[in-house]
């Protein structure tokens, strides 16, 4: 997860990151940051920097993302996946300022990257937007 690189100061919530095989409507991991961090971390290794905010719709515990104070990229532990099976990928994003945040998948075979698939949900800045991919 992450901001763009375009117009002013990219600032964007992240909350309940969820993934799941098959439909959108089971859950088999989520992160609300309600009890921490719990294993997320940006390339060099610092976990993701949490915020209060009342409006999220899943608890006040947010993660924030500020490409104007850090790098902004944070990436959860691996989750082990089948090949040919369908997931879905969705997340709540308050957007605040500066360019779209982003969603993205990295794809990982035998701990090596294969590449990054990133997503775009935010249409506007109202409020909280959940995206689902």
């Amino acid at each position: 997860m992450g901001g763009g690189e375009q117009g002013g100061d990219p600032l964007a919530y992240f909350d309940h990151i969820a993934f799941n095989a098959g439909p959108c409507f089971a859950v088999p991991y989520a992160e609300d940051w309600e009890v921490g961090v719990r294993g997320w971390t940006d390339l060099g290794g610092q976990p993701p920097t949490l915020a209060s905010d009342a409006t999220s719709p899943y608890g006040h515990s947010v993660q924030q993302i500020d490409r104007a104070t850090a790098g902004g990229d944070y990436f959860s532990p691996p989750l082990d996946v089948t090949g040919g099976q369908t997931y879905c990928v969705r997340a709540a994003i308050n957007w605040l300022s500066g360019a779209a945040p982003f969603v993205g998948i990295e794809r990982l075979v035998g701990g090596t990257s294969q590449g990054v698939n990133c997503s775009s949900g935010r249409r506007s800045r109202t409020s909280w937007d959940r995206p689902r991919w």
